[in-house]
């Protein structure tokens, strides 16, 4: 779907923005969760969300398209494969790619000793 009015005389430089957009990966179980987190990054302007709702859909994703993402979260308690697990996932891809480590940045709704345990 292309979001660029043509008739806009602002629309070559919408364009360029959008191909100079930051990409993000986003995993979240939660729907809820994810829209919103998904809605307050893109409303910032500049980035572009990949959203998935487990870490075996972000990791098959981050597989394709890892070295262009800029920044990953991950909610730590997901089916499938959870936050701490993917995170595991990913440097382990990495260190094999020999790729620069992408800043991940966990999510949870649990208190801190619940993620100390996991």
């Amino acid at each position: 779907e292309n979001i660029i009015d043509e008739d806009n005389e602002n629309s070559k430089e919408e364009s360029s923005s959008l191909s100079n957009t930051i990409k993000v990966l986003l995993a979240d179980d939660d729907l809820l969760c994810n829209l919103a987190m998904r809605g307050l990054i893109e409303g910032i302007g500049k980035y572009q969300v990949f959203s998935f709702y487990n870490g075996v859909d972000a990791s098959n994703f981050f597989e394709a398209h890892g070295s262009e993402m800029k920044i990953v979260f991950l909610d730590v308690e997901m089916p499938d494969r959870n936050g701490i697990e993917t995170a595991k996932w990913i440097r382990n891809f990495e260190k094999l790619k020999h790729m620069s480590s992408v800043p991940i940045i966990g999510l949870t709704g649990h208190e801190i000793d619940y993620i100390k345990k996991t």
